[in-house]
């Protein structure tokens, strides 16, 4: 394992490629809010899981902590809802026609989303889980548990081969608390993120300042950690389609500002990157052919309650903004790209889901 820093890093050969999406995403410039749809509540605690399947217009959605709503996203109707969870639901993945989806409790569930019915049920065997994901092609599964009885399980992360009932494997120890992961376009690698807790003072203004951050990568075929970014201010990571390129947001002390950066694993330096000031970037999102990228920006939250909540999209090869987009009043936690690139979902903590593209003709 390599301990690196982030120009060590990109020295690199590239570690992993999918290879982007042949579809041109169509130019975002002039995009707005198409359709709204509302999630489970109570809101401002978090934002409703969401997942799409571009093939057939489906949106998947948890509309209450333990129930999925499936919607139409040509009509904006709801088809279905799916019960069956006992607790909050933490991820979901749909495409194919099948609909994964998994809780806090462990329990990992598969339903035929076309006939609305429960197809599949099984017991992970883990508990108080507090973060999952899913793979892009459904088959993997990543999660993170904190339990008080065992501490060591909340630095900890583990991935699932959901095509059986194999015991999973512990791909990630971070030093005190694990808290975010996602996998690569291939599956083959995950980022995981984690921090350390620093004692807070009044001269604390920004949660950076709370925590001592840390991503590592991981080969998930290999069960081997194969870097950590030592950049103590990263509190996003998302690789790009192409396998070349990952985002972070990252802040800087002596500027009083995040960054939204872009990285050439190849290269020496920093590709791109983008001041966003005061307000925190929450969630990224590469375009599926890695042209553009998504940011939240902006939340609700302690240390930024008066900051405007906006999505931003940059054509970052260029170093241009092309597009600005509002109308959520809290933070937002997820960005989904439909397939061909021609329309942004984004779930909110103030419970809604917004269809963002271009207005109709």
């Amino acid at each position: 394992m390599k301990h690196l820093s982030v120009l060590a890093l990109l020295v690199c050969p590239p570690l992993f490629a999918a290879g982007p999406s042949t579809d041109k995403t169509p130019n975002p410039a002039d995009w707005r809010e198409q359709a709204k749809f509302k999630g489970h509540s109570p809101a401002g605690i978090r934002s409703a899981r969401i997942a799409l399947d571009s093939a057939t217009g489906l949106l998947a959605l948890t509309d209450t902590d333990k129930t999925i709503a499936l919607v139409d996203l040509k009509t904006g109707k709801v088809r279905a809802r799916l019960t069956g969870h006992r607790n909050l639901i933490m991820a979901l993945h749909i495409a194919g026609g099948t609909l994964s989806s998994v809780d806090t409790d462990g329990v990992f569930k598969q339903w035929d989303a076309e006939k609305a019915k429960e197809k599949r049920s099984r017991s992970l065997g883990l508990k108080d889980i507090q973060n999952a994901a899913f793979s892009a092609d459904g088959k993997r599964l990543v999660t993170n548990a904190a339990r008080l009885e065992a501490p060591a399980l909340a630095k900890q992360f583990q991935v699932w081969d959901l095509s059986g009932d194999k015991k999973p494997w512990v791909v990630s120890a971070h030093s005190e608390h694990a808290y975010a992961a996602v996998f690569t376009a291939d599956a083959k690698f995950v980022w995981t993120r984690g921090c350390a807790m620093i004692k807070p003072s009044e001269s604390v203004k920004s949660f950076s300042e709370l925590t001592v951050n840390e991503a590592r990568l991981f080969d998930v075929d290999k069960k081997r950690e194969v870097l950590t970014l030592a950049d103590p201010s990263v509190s996003s990571v998302e690789p790009a389609p192409d396998g070349k390129h990952f985002a972070v947001v990252t802040f800087a002390p002596s500027e009083k500002s995040y960054f939204v950066k872009v990285h050439d694993s190849p290269g020496a330096k920093v590709q791109a990157q983008f001041k966003l000031g005061a307000p925190m970037a929450s969630a990224l999102a590469f375009s599926p052919d890695g042209q553009y990228l998504a940011a939240s920006v902006g939340s609700r939250g302690p240390f930024d309650k008066t900051a405007k909540v906006e999505i931003k999209i940059w054509d970052w090869k260029k170093g241009k903004l092309v597009s600005t987009l509002q109308g959520h009043t809290d933070g937002v936690e997820q960005l989904v790209w439909a397939a061909d690139g021609s329309y942004l979902l984004s779930s909110s903590r103030e419970g809604t889901i917004r269809k963002w593209g271009a207005p109709a003709k």
